[in-house]
């Protein structure tokens, strides 16, 4: 069966999982949670681009092949027509994809940060028992404030979503983003 690629993105708490359980009605649509697919993506071009042992042996027609191997090897039992793979670092990865697959499209669910940041932090407090892996260490889950930062940071969850957003929105392959907002 010939499967067409698109992307779900966005931030977190900005409704990607409610938007997927939408998608998942048609029955030509598989959407689900995020995926590891952009990891290994990134894992491959990783371990045969310059610098490494490997990359005199595989050239960009290989790589792309490799690639493209990935998202079929790993929607292999996906018996639908349309595949939405969900990662928020898509919006960083337009150039990529937009080689890959040119006629797909990322779809980012998007929020305002505070809202977002607002969500996350009522997440946390409803485990005041357990702490989450989203801190490295005592002093970033400390307080709200300390909380916030982290999450905020360029490599925390939500200011690395963010960034990837920004990246996509001003990217050549911005015409790629159909953005939906969160109070639509």
């Amino acid at each position: 069966m010939s499967q067409q690629f698109h992307f779900i993105a966005g931030l977190p708490r900005s409704g990607s999982t409610l938007f997927s359980a939408l998608l998942r009605q048609n029955p030509d649509f598989h959407a689900d949670i995020s995926s590891p697919v952009m990891s290994l993506v990134d894992g491959v071009i990783a371990q045969t681009s310059a610098g490494t042992e490997m990359a005199p042996l595989v050239t960009n027609q290989k790589r792309m092949t490799i690639t493209k191997g990935l998202f079929s090897s790993y929607y292999d039992d996906v018996d639908k027509s349309f595949i939405f793979d969900t990662n928020r670092g898509w919006t960083s990865k337009l150039s990529l994809i937009n080689a890959l697959y040119p006629e797909a499209k990322v779809i980012c669910l998007a929020r305002n940060m505070a809202w977002v940041l607002d969500s996350m932090e009522r997440q946390i407090r409803k485990s005041p028992l357990e702490n989450t892996k989203l801190f490295g260490n005592t002093q970033q889950r400390a307080t709200v404030y300390s909380r916030v930062e982290a999450m905020a940071a360029q490599s925390g969850l939500v200011g690395f979503a963010w960034h990837a957003l920004r990246d996509g929105c001003f990217s050549d392959f911005a015409d790629k983003l159909l953005i939906v907002d969160y109070d639509l």
